[in-house]
């Protein structure tokens, strides 16, 4: 069955024309370089590439990101490669040794459900930037999705042929794709493998054209979304509640009022963009509504208590008793009501 390895390439280095040309002839059936809006000066580099055996180049006519280029290679492959096992991906800024390359591709098994990531050792020679930010995307990864991988942000990797349709729903386009193709696959039920690789960074890695701030706000929105969803529904509960207070000034009938209203909300966005359950609905809507009824309870207890027995402002006895409940619900959420179903 085919093999493709596919390179998203902005401003690529020439050197990734030794490496394509050093790859052992039958491991890929194609090898798909998508140029991604490229400046002019390094049209010649595509113009070699292109005349390599089994080399075909896409291109973007404006940079549209890593995300797209991906999606762009994805899609050709669906529509033109039959028999196809599966998709390598790999960078064009020099990081990726062939051996790596061919060691990754090995990992790629007929009616195999698993995404092998080409994991990079981060040691005293890596850049700040790339140490500090793999590093903190692992702790949220593994705290917040259960996924636990050494190199979360590797470009190269080897992705089932099943896998792809799924890819192409994602709606991201930069570097920010990569960890929602993570995501993507522990929704659908693929398993996650890593393969140790050489990490390379040559002149603190400025071949690459990731942006440390732009491209970071970007994956860290991804990894975040739970608190945004947070953010959004704790002030559509906090605008009801008060409201509700000043003209029905019962705590009970308030939070619940506010909470009802908010349920619509927070479930929407939870299920479509934080959790991205697969569960049926009616089952999910029932242990969300038995989770909003248990920490309603407990949320109208606990305000009562600090605004009747400390005498606390109802602005603070809210907020106080809203804040000391948030992991609680959150480990609720997440392992009771959009709990993945594993295949």
């Amino acid at each position: 069955m085919n093999k493709v390895l596919l390179i998203p390439a902005y401003n690529p280095e020439e050197k990734i024309i030794a490496v394509i040309k050093g790859l052992p002839k039958g491991v890929f059936d194609q090898v798909l370089i998508v140029n991604d809006g490229s400046n002019p000066k390094y049209l010649e580099i595509f113009n070699q590439l292109s005349m390599i055996r089994d080399v075909s180049i896409l291109e973007h006519e404006m940079n549209q990101g890593k995300g797209a280029a991906l999606k762009t290679g994805f899609s050709y492959i669906l529509k033109n490669t039959k028999n196809c096992l599966g998709v390598v991906t790999a960078d064009a800024d020099g990081q990726h040794l062939k051996k790596d390359i061919l060691a990754i591709a090995d990992c790629l098994k007929p009616e195999q459900r698993e995404l092998t990531i080409g994991s990079r050792t981060f040691d005293s020679d890596v850049p700040l930037r790339s140490h500090f930010g793999n590093k903190l995307t692992r702790i949220i990864m593994k705290f917040v999705f259960k996924i636990d991988l050494k190199d979360t942000q590797s470009g190269l990797r080897a992705i089932p042929y099943s896998l792809l349709p799924q890819l192409l729903k994602i709606s991201f386009n930069r570097y920010e794709f990569e960890i929602e193709m993570l995501l993507a696959a522990k929704k659908n039920g693929y398993r996650f493998k890593e393969i140790e690789i050489d990490t390379i960074y040559e002149n603190n890695n400025i071949a690459s054209s990731f942006n440390p701030v732009i491209d970071s706000a970007r994956i860290y929105f991804v990894l975040f979304r739970y608190i945004l969803a947070s953010l959004i529904t704790a002030a559509v509960d906090y605008i009801v509640f008060f409201v509700s207070y000043a003209f029905f000034p019962k705590i009970f009938f308030c939070t619940y009022a506010a909470r009802l209203v908010a349920l619509f909300v927070n479930f929407f966005i939870l299920k479509k963009f934080v959790f991205h359950s697969k569960e049926k609905i009616v089952i999910i809507g029932m242990k969300y509504l038995l989770i909003v009824g248990i920490s309603g309870f407990i949320s109208s207890v606990t305000i009562e208590y600090f605004h009747n027995v400390l005498n606390l402002n109802i602005v603070i006895s809210k907020v106080s008793a809203e804040l000391l409940f948030y992991v609680g619900i959150f480990i609720a959420q997440k392992e009771f009501v959009f709990k993945k179903v594993n295949k």
